[in-house]
């Protein structure tokens, strides 16, 4: 269970209804159901996934915020891309 943080991307040139993968996951309330598939699968993807500040993870993100290289960024790429 996850909300997407739409408040650090308003100020941006950026409309998040077109893109919703993009938007950051909000960092400060996260309830999720151990699974250590799913566990390992996120551990891969940050050891493995190429990551730039300019672009994100894999070249996927159009915006900047805050969090994009953690968990934040890390959550968004995961559950919009993978």
């Amino acid at each position: 269970l996850f909300t997407r943080d739409y408040t650090q991307i308003s100020h941006q040139s950026f409309f998040p209804q077109q893109f919703p993968q993009h938007v950051p996951v909000q960092g400060g309330f996260l309830a999720i159901k151990p699974n250590q598939d799913e566990f390992e699968k996120l551990v891969h993807i940050a050891e493995t996934t190429p990551y730039s500040p300019e672009s994100g993870w894999n070249n996927t993100m159009t915006v900047r915020y805050w969090g994009m290289p953690q968990m934040q960024g890390l959550l968004a790429y995961y559950y919009g891309y993978v």
